[in-house]
């Protein structure tokens, strides 16, 4: 999807590794992010927090709880207003990859370092058709 916005209109995006050589005030910054991802970074549950209906429904409800009790702390974002928003957090898994997109987009403005999952798995080709995922991170053990 990005590399389709980025060759309908290169003069408008900056998506990283499409584009390295763009990064200006006059382009907006696209990112692709992975969600579950950002959470391992952040040591909290990434798997079994989607869908609110199954046989795993009370365990993903449970695991957005603690999502969102400690994902201000552990992304080390302030979340001020997170409370006026809980119950769509807690109900909506879409809603939350959101916010967990949201403040992945936010660390990287603010130059915090990045890695990239699997990044010696993806040939060079791949990199520049398809660009790379953005992770905080990791937190060091015990964090």
């Amino acid at each position: 999807m990005l590399h389709a916005l980025h060759e309908q209109n290169p003069y408008r995006w900056h998506i990283p590794l499409l584009d390295a050589d763009a990064l200006s005030n006059d382009h907006v910054t696209l990112l692709e992010v992975m969600p579950g991802a950002t959470l391992e970074a952040f040591k909290l549950p990434h798997e079994n927090y989607k869908n609110s209906k199954g046989p795993k429904s009370l365990i993903n409800l449970k695991n957005r709880q603690e999502i969102l009790t400690n994902l201000s702390g552990r992304s080390k974002m302030p979340l001020s207003d997170i409370t006026d928003f809980r119950d769509l957090y807690i109900f909506s898994d879409d809603a939350l990859d959101s916010l967990v997109a949201a403040i992945t987009a936010a660390k990287w403005a603010r130059g915090d370092e990045f890695g990239h999952p699997k990044a010696d798995e993806i040939d060079d080709a791949k990199l520049k058709l398809e660009g790379r995922f953005y992770v905080p991170k990791k937190l060091p053990s015990g964090g």
